[in-house]
C-alpha cells in the first residue's frame, strides 16, 4: 500500500531529521518544504506569510502527486500549521488511494530555539527564529488521529520513538 506522510511542527523540532531517518529505512519520496520554499525564490520578507505558505505547499503537493501516481509512498516535511493545509494533503492521499499518516513532531522549546540560532548563523538571510515564533502562534490543534514524537531527547531515544512510528506504518 502507498503511504503518504505529513510530518509537521514548528521550526527547529527536527522534522527533516525524521523525515530522513524513515525515508532512507523506507525508501520514501522525501519533500522538504525548505527546499521547495527555496525553489519559489520569492521575496517575502520575514515572515512568510499566508499566501507564501499556500504557494509552498500547493507546490509540495504538486511534485507529490506523479509519485503517488506511480504508487510511490512519499513524505511532506514541513510546518503545516493551518488545518486547512494538512487536508490538502489528506485530500491528495485519497485521490491517489494513499494511506494518510500524520506526525507531529515537539521539542522542548530551549532546545528549538538553539538548532534554530545554529541555523541561523548558517544562512543569515533567513530569520528563523522570527518564522518560529509566528508558527508557533498560528499552528492550529490536530484534531484528528495522528502521532507525536517528541525530539527533545538523544539521537537514541529518537531513533527507537522512529522506529517504533516505522514499524507501524509497514504494517498498514
Amino acid at each position: 500500500m502507498v503511504n503518504l506522510i505529513v510530518i509537521c511542527g514548528h521550526t527547529g523540532v527536527g522534522k527533516t531529521t525524521i523525515g530522513k531517518m524513515i525515508s532512507k529505512k523506507l525508501n520514501y519520496v522525501h519533500i522538504k518544504g525548505s527546499e521547495v520554499a527555496e525553489e519559489i525564490k520569492e521575496n517575502v520578507g520575514k515572515i512568510w506569510p499566508y499566501e507564501f505558505r499556500k504557494r509552498l505547499y500547493e507546490k509540495m503537493i504538486e511534485k507529490a502527486k506523479p509519485f503517488l501516481k506511480n504508487n510511490e509512498s512519499v513524505i511532506l516535511d514541513a510546518v503545516f500549521d493551518l488545518e486547512e493545509f494538512r487536508y490538502k494533503a489528506r485530500r491528495l492521499a485519497k485521490k491517489f488511494n494513499a494511506n494518510f499518516i500524520l506526525v507531529r513532531v515537539i521539542c522542548d522549546e530551549k532546545i528549538a530555539k538553539k538548532r534554530i540560532k545554529k541555523r541561523y548563523k548558517e544562512n543569515p538571510n533567513i530569520p528563523h527564529l522570527k518564522i518560529h515564533n509566528l508558527r508557533k502562534k498560528s499552528f492550529q490543534p490536530i484534531k484528528e488521529t495522528h502521532f507525536v514524537i517528541n525530539n527533545s531527547y538523544s539521537l537514541d531515544i529518537l531513533k527507537r520513538n522512529v522506529e517504533k512510528l516505522i514499524f507501524f506504518i509497514s504494517k498498514l
